[in-house]
């Protein structure tokens, strides 16, 4: 690809990606993911920079946290209060 159309493609919107667990909620958004485990500190984490995880930067970026926390909610009031009955077990 030339550096001309490579300059023309739009980069896609950010997707939002919900991860329910039972003790532990994550929420992904473009390069971000935050992970909130109960009433613990949530973590925060630029996956584009580091894919592994290994720098947590909840207390340096606390407006990306509260930004992530409010689709976490906002994704977390989406569940069903109980799993449906065909998904038991699994």
């Amino acid at each position: 690809m030339t550096p001309e159309r490579a300059a023309a493609v739009e980069k896609p919107a950010d997707r939002t990606i919900y991860i329910p667990l039972r003790k532990r909620r994550a929420v992904l958004h473009g390069d971000w993911k935050l992970i909130q485990q109960g009433k613990t500190a949530p973590q925060l984490f630029n996956i584009g920079a580091d894919p592994y995880e290994k720098e947590n930067l909840a207390k340096a970026q606390p407006e990306k946290v509260a930004e992530l926390q409010k689709l976490l909610e906002q994704h977390h009031a989406l569940d069903l209060p109980k799993i449906p009955a065909d998904l038991e077990g699994f």
